[in-house]
């Protein structure tokens, strides 16, 4: 599947946009506010509401679109792991951006068995 293919959602404002005209909706979306929107795929955000908006962005939405980023973004075995891992470690305030990269890690080891 191309990149080009799959749209995104913003996450401030959830519109859904192209990937090549995200860019240009963030600065428009953005306006005065402090909050930087981020894209989030459009199926991660669409297939998977049960799951909590904190992991869809922070993990679901950071995959890189190759075969194993797309598994893990799809196989629900694989979220639901991740989405345990992230509760778990999500008290974790200080270390965010690790809990992220750990979180990511960890589900990418799995897809990638």
């Amino acid at each position: 599947m191309n990149k080009e293919d799959c749209g995104v959602v913003c996450d401030n404002c959830n519109g859904l946009f192209s990937r090549s005209w995200f860019s240009g909706h963030r600065k428009q979306c953005m306006g005065d506010s402090v909050h930087n929107p981020k894209a989030i795929p459009a199926k991660v955000f669409f297939d998977s509401d049960d799951l909590s908006e904190d992991l869809k962005r922070e993990v679901l939405g950071k995959f890189a679109t190759d075969e194993v980023g797309e598994l893990c973004q799809s196989d629900q075995v694989i979220i639901t792991i991740g989405s345990r891992v992230f509760r778990k470690t999500q008290a974790r305030q200080d270390k965010v951006v690790e809990v992220r990269r750990s979180v990511m890690a960890d589900m990418r080891r799995l897809g990638s068995l």
